[in-house]
C-alpha cells in the first residue's frame, strides 16, 4: 500500500477578504517554492484572490496552513474545492 503522506493531492482555492494589495501572491509564491509546491496564484477581478496548487498530502496541508497564518487578519473566507492531481505542473507561478 502506497504512503498516504506521498500521494499527490490538488486544491483549486478561492480566498476572499483583504487579500489584494499586501502581497499575498507574492508570499505564497514564495511558501510553495520552498516547500515545493506545484501551482499557480492569481488575482481575480472581484478583489479575491485564485490559488491552484499541488503536492504530496502532508506538504499541500502544511502550505494551506501555512497561507491562513500568514494573512489570518486579511482572509475573510475561503473556497476549497479537491481536484484530481495532474502532475503536469513544474513549479509556482504568480499570474498576472
Amino acid at each position: 500500500m502506497p504512503d498516504s503522506k506521498k500521494m499527490l493531492k490538488r486544491t483549486h482555492v478561492i480566498y476572499t477578504g483583504t487579500v489584494q494589495g499586501v502581497g499575498f501572491r507574492f508570499t505564497v509564491a514564495g511558501l510553495a517554492r520552498r516547500l515545493g509546491v506545484a501551482g499557480w496564484v492569481s488575482n481575480l477581478d472581484n478583489g479575491d484572490v485564485a490559488l491552484e496548487a499541488e503536492a504530496p498530502a502532508d506538504i499541500l496541508d502544511h502550505f494551506l496552513d501555512d497561507i491562513k497564518s500568514h494573512f489570518s487578519t486579511h482572509i475573510a473566507g475561503e473556497q476549497v474545492t479537491w481536484v484530481e492531481p495532474t502532475g503536469a505542473d513544474a513549479g509556482f507561478a504568480i499570474h498576472f
